[in-house]
């Protein structure tokens, strides 16, 4: 039985989302919220291990695997910050092919300027622009698919995050934002916004004054051991995250930035900051269960760690006034 306090909650967010997500109501939303998900099983796949590539992103573990030797190795430089010996939790089955059109099919629906879903059954297609990057996968992610038609450009690099969102969903325990990160005396602070908000030039003034700048572009947000830890996202918006540490920093505060002539900050209620954070994130790649658990996640953190709205100005007087925030 869900807690009615949890629909209420909700559908207010509901009400204060200003994002569309299109075939999803309130509706839909209270049936799914009494569906019992189906426990799934690891993926047991018998692969060459000489012919995958493991990283660990955001606590999750990914095996990539070519037959292209030359792909391989080139993937192997720029994922080398996150080479790990983690067990993988799904792999990924990387082909280079003459052409993405025989194995186009289903509905498009455009999520952004650089991307389309395609819906086909179970299956999603996301079809980056250039029109040389596929990559197919199952809700479960159980078959993983990337197809490439130019061996240079490894675009696709770009969707494992969104991959390791979906699985981080699976247990309700992360989440993926657009914000600049920042470590201060082992506390972290996320700087969430839409692009022009501020982020960079939060973390150009972050580095000038000592802190540790742990993404400017986007990041994930995860549960661990019933701690919300924040940590690089693997990719910054235009290539891979190699600038920044690979650490995670416990969440202490959450700003929802804007310029201002002063600094200032104000205190946001859980349904506004739910909303905001999902309107910086990628909810264009998800499902509708996934979007429940996105839900949940979410009112989770905001329930464990302060939110407030940040007008600032670009000085490095910022960091002092966040510095005697004390919070009310």
């Amino acid at each position: 039985m869900v807690d009615g306090n949890v629909l209420d909650l909700l559908t207010e967010i509901f009400n204060n989302c200003i994002i569309i997500i299109s075939n999803f109501n309130i509706n839909k939303l209270q049936k799914l919220l009494y569906t019992r998900k189906v426990p799934t099983k690891k993926p047991s796949l018998s692969l060459s291990n000489d012919k995958i590539i493991k990283i660990k992103i955001a606590g999750i573990g990914v095996g990539i695997r070519t037959d292209h030797t030359k792909i391989r190795g080139k993937i192997l430089n720029l994922v080398k910050n996150y080479v790990s010996s983690y067990e993988p939790d799904f792999f990924i089955n990387l082909e280079y092919i003459r052409s993405l059109k025989p194995i186009i099919r289903g509905k498009l629906k455009r999520c952004s300027k650089a991307i389309e879903i395609i819906y086909n059954g179970n299956k999603r297609h996301i079809l980056h622009s250039d029109k040389e990057t596929l990559l197919q996968f199952d809700s479960r992610l159980q078959n993983i698919n990337g197809y490439i038609t130019n061996s240079n450009n490894l675009i696709i690099l770009r969707y494992l995050a969104p991959l390791v969102l979906i699985k981080l969903l699976e247990q309700k325990r992360g989440a993926y934002v657009h914000a600049c990160g920042v470590e201060d005396n082992n506390q972290g602070f996320l700087f969430v916004g839409p692009s022009g908000s501020g982020k960079s030039t939060i973390a150009k003034l972050s580095k000038y004054m000592g802190k540790v700048v742990l993404g400017n572009e986007s990041l994930f947000i995860r549960k661990e051991k019933g701690r919300i830890l924040i940590c690089n996202s693997f990719w910054d918006g235009k290539k891979i995250n190699s600038a920044f540490p690979t650490k995670d920093v416990i969440l202490h505060k959450i700003f929802f930035i804007q310029h201002a002539k002063k600094n200032f900050t104000k205190f946001l209620r859980p349904p506004v900051v739910v909303s905001e954070l999902i309107k910086n994130g990628c909810p264009g790649v998800l499902n509708s269960q996934e979007i429940i658990n996105l839900f949940y996640f979410y009112t989770d953190v905001v329930n464990n760690v302060p939110c407030y709205r940040l007008g600032f100005t670009p000085k490095e007087q910022m960091w002092k006034y966040i510095e005697n925030f004390k919070g009310h």
